[in-house]
C-alpha cells in the first residue's frame, strides 16, 4: 500500500486497515517510528492487533506511561500484550494485598487500578488467567479496601460503577470484567476459566458462567441449567446482574448483550466505546413468568441505565429485556398485571412503567398519564409531555386533542391543540 500520497483521516484509516493481515506488521512497526501524532497512534493500534515480538520494548514503554497505553491496548486481545498487562497488574495487586484490611487507596493507586481493569477486557493469555486466579484467591482481602478516593463513588466505566461501594460490590468487579470479556470475544479460554472459578469459589463468578451460557447455548438448556439459582437468595442477585447486561433490540428482534467500556476524564483521556452481541437464542419465555412473580429492588450492575429511574431498580432491568412478542399470552398477561401494580404503587414517578406497558401492548390510559404529570409537578414540559404521549401511547389524534384540552389549564398546549384541530 502506498501511503505517501495520503494525508489526514484517509491516511489514518488506511493504516488501521493494515491490521487485517500479520504480513503488515513489519510495515506498521516502521510507521510507529517514522510517523507522529494521530498517524503514529493509528499505526500503534493496528500493530497491537498482532503478537509481534519486535514491538515488545514499545509495549513495555507504553504500559509504564501515565495512561498505560490505554488507547492502544484497550481493544487488542493479542497474547503478548495480554501478558504485559497481566504482569503489571499482578505486581500492582500483589503489593496492594500486603496492605492491612481497610486500607484506603491513594488517588494514584485508584487511577492505576481503574486503568488496569479497563485494559483487561477480552484478554485471555495464560498470565491473564493466572491474574484472575490471584484475584479470586484474594477477593475477600480486596473487598476490605476503601476505593472511594476523593468521592463517595467508584466509577470505573459506564458499566462498573458504584455510588457507595460495599464489600460485596467490590467482589463483583472482576467477575464483571470476565463477563464482559466473554461478551466481547467469546474466547473459549475465558469461558473455561469462568467455569473453573465458579466451581472453586462460586459466589460472584456465577455471573460470568451465566452469560457464557446465554451467549453459547440454546435458551431451553440455559433455563434448565440455571433455574434453581433463581430460588437461591444468594445466587439470584448474580442472575439479576447478568440480566442487567442485556436488552431486547427491537430492530433485529433479538436479546442482546451490551458492553459499555473505557474511561473518560475531561482533557486527559477518552477511550469509551460500546459493543453488542446477540445471545445464542432469545431468552426463554419462562424466565419472564418467574420474574413477574418476584421482586428484588437491588440490581447493582446495569449496563443501560435510564434517566430518572432509581439506581438498582429491578423494574428497569425487567423492562429492558421485554421482547415485543410473546408466544404465551398467559405470561404476557402476568407481566401486564405486574407492571400495572408497579405503576400504581409508584404513582407516576417514572415513564418506565408506561414504556413497559406499551411494549406489552397494554393501552395506556389518561389516568396513568395524569399520575405522571401530577407527580412531576413543574418538571414535565409541554414539549416532553407531547413526546411521551406520542412514544408511549397509540392514541388517535381525536383522543390526544380531548386529553390536551382537558389538561390545558396546567399545560398551555395551544399550538398542539390547533394542529390537531386542523388535522395537520
Amino acid at each position: 500500500m502506498d501511503l505517501t500520497s495520503l494525508k489526514g483521516e484517509k491516511k489514518i484509516q488506511a493504516i488501521l486497515s493494515l491490521a487485517n493481515d500479520i504480513k503488515n506488521a513489519e510495515l506498521l512497526f516502521s510507521l510507529t517510528t517514522s510517523e507522529k501524532g494521530n498517524v503514529k497512534q493509528s499505526a500503534l493500534q493496528a500493530l497491537a492487533t498482532f503478537n509481534y515480538e519486535p514491538a515488545l520494548p514499545t509495549w513495555k514503554k507504553l504500559i509504564n506511561s501515565k495512561t498505560k497505553g490505554e488507547k492502544i491496548f484497550l481493544q487488542t486481545t493479542a497474547d503478548t500484550i495480554s501478558d504485559i498487562v497481566a504482569n503489571e497488574f499482578s505486581a500492582f495487586l500483589t503489593k496492594l494485598f500486603k496492605q492491612p484490611n481497610g486500607y484506603k487507596l491513594t488517588e494514584n493507586e485508584l487511577t492505576d487500578f481503574k486503568t488496569y481493569i479497563s485494559l483487561m477486557l477480552g484478554k485471555a493469555s495464560e498470565k491473564m488467567q493466572n491474574l484472575y486466579w490471584l484475584i479470586a484467591e484474594n477477593n475477600e482481602k480486596l473487598s476490605s479496601f476503601n476505593f472511594q478516593g476523593s468521592s463517595k463513588g467508584l466509577l470505573i466505566n459506564s458499566y462498573i460503577h458504584f455510588y457507595n461501594p460495599t464489600a460485596n460490590d467490590i467482589k463483583k468487579i472482576f467477575p464483571a470484567v470476565l463477563s464482559m470479556s466473554i461478551l466481547k470475544t467469546l474466547d473459549k479460554r475465558l469461558i473455561t476459566l469462568a467455569n473453573e472459578l465458579y466451581k472453586k469459589y462460586a459466589d460472584n463468578w456465577l455471573s460470568s458462567v451465566f452469560i457464557s451460557g446465554l451467549l453459547t447455548q440454546p435458551s431451553n438448556d440455559v433455563f434448565n441449567n440455571f433455574l434453581d439459582k433463581l430460588n437461591n437468595k444468594v445466587d439470584v442477585g448474580f442472575l439479576y446482574d447478568t440480566f442487567g447486561t442485556l436488552y431486547f433490540d427491537k430492530n433485529i428482534e433479538k436479546h442482546v448483550g451490551l458492553l459499555f467500556w473505557g474511561q473518560y476524564k475531561y482533557g486527559e483521556i477518552d477511550t469509551r466505546f460500546s459493543f453488542s452481541r446477540p445471545l445464542f437464542e432469545n431468552l426463554d419465555e419462562r424466565w419472564f413468568d418467574l420474574l413477574s412473580n418476584q421482586h428484588q429492588e437491588k440490581v447493582t450492575l446495569q449496563v443501560y441505565n435510564r434517566g430518572g429511574v432509581l439506581y438498582e431498580a429491578y423494574d428497569e432491568m425487567l423492562t429492558e429485556i421485554l421482547p415485543n412478542k410473546f408466544q404465551s399470552q398467559i405470561i404476557k398477561q402476568k407481566l401486564q398485571d405486574y407492571f400495572i401494580k408497579r405503576e400504581e404503587k409508584h404513582n407516576g414517578s417514572s415513564t418506565l412503567y408506561l414504556d413497559a406497558l406499551n411494549i406489552l401492548n397494554y393501552e395506556i390510559n389518561e389516568q396513568m398519564v395524569e399520575r405522571f404529570i401530577n407527580c412531576k409537578d413543574n418538571a414535565v414540559s409541554k414539549y416532553s409531555l407531547k413526546v411521551d404521549i406520542n412514544t408511549f401511547t397509540n392514541w388517535t389524534d381525536k383522543r390526544k386533542l380531548e386529553f390536551y384540552e382537558k389538561i390545558s389549564p396546567k399545560f398551555v398546549l395551544k399550538e398542539e391543540i390547533e394542529r390537531l384541530k386542523n388535522g395537520e
